[in-house]
């Protein structure tokens, strides 16, 4: 199944799991002498679709926090 809710290490960033997905994607194509058209499908599809939730992820931008705004505020005051 396809994680859109992606963890998070000690330090806030997130990080791309699809290891599942991927290792069930290798072990169907094991079974089928790797080919991945044979019966691999819906592992293929829950790759695809972590990967995807994962760049989404990456390109969605960090909400402006407090510490951000007083930042540009204490350097305008510097000015």
């Amino acid at each position: 199944a396809a994680r859109v809710a992606l963890p998070r290490d000690g330090r806030g960033r997130r990080l791309l799991s699809c290891m599942q997905e991927m290792q069930a994607l290798l072990g169907c194509m094991k079974r089928n002498a790797f080919d991945i058209d044979k019966g691999c499908l819906a592992e293929r599809q829950a790759l695809t679709q972590c990967v995807r939730a994962a760049e989404r992820a990456k390109k969605t931008k960090p909400p402006n926090t407090m510490n951000y705004h007083l930042l540009r505020l204490s350097r305008m005051l510097r000015r």
